[in-house]
């Protein structure tokens, strides 16, 4: 059996280099963060938009959504548009 082996200049240009690890506060959000924050703000304008075209009434908001009213006052609490 022969074993070649290959010598790999310093300066070659074809190598390619793992990226670099960021820390978490320095650059970008992870992947779950970013997901999150979207996540969020897409609940928020959803329950808002929801309940602004039903006047402010839950129940029709939740019927029209086809969501448990109970959720619905989850989501409104949780995004602080009702206490």
């Amino acid at each position: 059996m022969c074993v070649e082996r290959a010598r790999v200049s310093s300066d070659d240009t074809n190598r390619r280099r793992a990226p670099a690890r960021r820390s978490p506060s320095s650059g970008p959000a992870s992947y779950a963060e970013s997901r999150r924050r979207a996540l969020e703000s897409f609940e928020h304008d959803s329950v808002e938009a929801l309940l602004t075209l039903h006047g402010g009434n839950v129940s029709k908001a939740a019927a029209a959504a086809d969501m448990d009213r109970a959720y619905l006052y989850r989501l409104l609490r949780r995004h602080g548009l009702k206490s």
